[in-house]
């Protein structure tokens, strides 16, 4: 199976500030705006896959 550039993972130390993500209510969120007001903590659940 081959993965698109945007599922690849990243060496460490790439900037992504530029991700946009889906939050738990479905609204998108930018990793950028959120770092304009401070520091950010990410957490990845996998969930019951």
């Amino acid at each position: 199976m081959s993965r698109s550039p945007e599922s690849s993972p990243r060496e460490k130390g790439t900037d992504v500030s530029g991700v946009e993500l889906t939050d738990q209510a479905g609204q998108p969120w930018r990793l950028s705006a959120a770092l304009r007001r401070g520091a950010v903590v990410l957490v990845f659940y996998r969930g019951d896959w």
